[in-house]
């Protein structure tokens, strides 16, 4: 008997592309920019806002 993994594959690949997103848009802003992505995580991550 395989357990079922951890967390879904489709959920682990969202995060990953979420996580990949933002550490590029992190890079490219500035230092104050970091604590409003944090928010864009909250609200990807949740499904609230904008989608791209």
């Amino acid at each position: 008997m395989s357990e079922p993994p951890f967390v879904p594959r489709e959920r682990l690949k969202k995060y990953q592309e979420h996580f990949q997103g933002i550490q590029k848009h992190t890079f490219l802003k500035g230092r104050y920019d970091k604590i409003t992505s944090g928010r864009g995580i909250y609200n990807m991550s949740h499904g609230i806002g904008k989608k791209e």
